[in-house]
């Protein structure tokens, strides 16, 4: 079943970013036409359009009781990693640029896990619906230091933990690349990431299935060290 809050996020950002030309079009025999957009009957949809918008972003902040999961965990834009001998996925969020200038994008970022895993019977074990949650901190891009938070249950009071490591409110269109930016810099990124070439890119053919996860999180360290061990890189 898909994630409705991520479905509903999607329908959003694509209203926002076309509310003009879907407000300024109408259907005559089965074909879009466009009017002018400040056409009477346009600027009504587009006060329609908007007062959705601001209805499904107030959907989207979690109740107190909204548990995490992992649709919710890639639908708020972090990333995913899971090396041997790990029993899930680590889900990883930078605090990216809202440190200041002085502050390295991977100073400090939080890092969840599921606190339960699969038995030997196959049944869960361990504290179900629970998310171990730690403070992370990387030097050159590798694994330095962990601080164990504690078990988390709630998406609110990991937005808790996010919103005190950055300083600012939550937003998730402001969590790019797996990491949360200021909304000055997440602004300048979207804009660029409508540049024809990005736009080719990010559409394009995926070549390697490693490419068919948005959620996954980039090649570290340990990922080129296993592959020269395994022979499969020099």
């Amino acid at each position: 079943m898909p994630d409705m809050r991520a479905l509903l996020k999607l329908a959003c950002d694509l209203l926002s970013e076309n509310r003009d030309e879907i407000a300024a079009s109408y259907l005559v025999d089965d074909k879009l036409v466009f009017r002018d957009p400040v056409d009477e009957a346009a600027r009504d949809r587009i006060e329609e359009i908007d007062e959705f918008i601001a209805n499904a972003k107030e959907a989207l902040v979690p109740s107190d009781r909204s548990e995490i999961t992992e649709d919710w965990l890639k639908a708020v834009g972090f990333k995913w990693h899971e090396f041997e001998r790990q029993s899930a996925k680590h889900w990883l969020l930078w605090c990216g640029d809202t440190g200041g200038r002085t502050v390295a994008m991977e100073d400090i970022g939080v890092e969840v896990a599921p606190a339960w895993w699969a038995g030997g019977d196959g049944s869960p074990v361990g504290d179900v619906g629970k998310w171990y949650v730690w403070l992370r901190c990387d030097v050159a891009g590798r694994y330095s230091r962990f601080l164990h938070v504690r078990h988390m249950h709630l998406q609110s009071e990991l937005i808790a933990l996010v919103e005190a490591c950055t300083g600012q409110r939550w937003d998730s269109n402001n969590h790019i690349f797996g990491s949360v930016r200021t909304p000055e810099t997440a602004a300048r990124i979207h804009a660029e990431n409508e540049r024809m070439d990005i736009r080719f890119l990010r559409d394009g053919h995926r070549w390697r299935p490693s490419e068919t996860d948005p959620a996954r999180g980039r090649p570290l360290i340990e990922h080129m060290e296993k592959a020269i061990e395994t022979g499969k890189a020099k």
